[in-house]
């Protein structure tokens, strides 16, 4: 017989060992700026493509997220990632 509690646990979970989904964050054009969007939502503006990178990666790292960097086109130029791999990648 298997007894199955279905009291909800006082653990949350990541106590329980589970990663949070994590956000990544986007370096975006805006008119003749640039702003960050994190999980679809316009965070902060910038004038420049650094200054938004550079927030940007302090973001993602936060959220042990990836940074990903649009172009003035609008199409991503480059990922940079700050979670956990748990693949065993060379390079």
């Amino acid at each position: 017989m298997v007894v199955v509690d279905k009291q909800p646990s006082a653990l949350s979970i990541a106590q329980r060992g589970y990663r949070l989904a994590m956000s990544d964050v986007h370096v975006v054009p805006q008119g003749d700026g640039w702003a960050l969007e994190v999980a679809g939502d316009k965070r902060e503006s910038f004038d420049t493509q650094d200054e938004a990178i550079r927030r940007g990666r302090e973001l993602a790292e936060q959220e042990q997220g990836e940074l990903v960097i649009h172009g003035k086109d609008g199409r991503i130029r480059a990922k940079d990632s700050h979670g956990h791999d748990p693949r065993n990648v060379p390079g």
